[in-house]
């Protein structure tokens, strides 16, 4: 422990009492929003990602910024799902079966030519 105090230039009697004092109050406060956060998380069984959590904090009348949510989500590693957006194309079906499939027939009209 020496060694360490020395290479770091701290003082042993220092390091043990940043050792021995309790968190700070932000790191408290974080802690406490961080179970409410991965509360909400699970709850919606991960879909939601940091604005809808943000949200769901506000509306249950939390004080918290939409940044300091988007942080202790990424420490946490919690990502909300991504709903895959798909269009329908109406006319598509009818679209690909009128048309001849131009690349087979250059297909057919090329020679064979064998190597060998």
């Amino acid at each position: 422990m020496t060694f360490l105090c020395r290479w770091l230039q701290v003082s042993r009697s220092g390091f043990y009492a940043w050792q021995r004092r309790e968190a700070s109050s932000r790191c408290q406060q974080d802690q406490r929003l961080l179970k409410m956060i991965t509360r909400i998380y699970w709850k919606s069984q991960g879909r939601y990602g940091s604005p809808r959590v943000y949200k769901a904090l506000k509306h249950s009348g939390v004080e918290v910024g939409k940044k300091r949510v988007a942080r202790l989500m990424q420490a946490e590693g919690l990502v909300g799902r991504v709903a895959r957006v798909t269009r329908r194309q109406p006319g598509l079906k009818r679209f690909k079966s009128s048309g001849r499939n131009l690349l087979r027939a250059l297909q057919s009209l090329r020679p064979s030519i064998k190597c060998g």
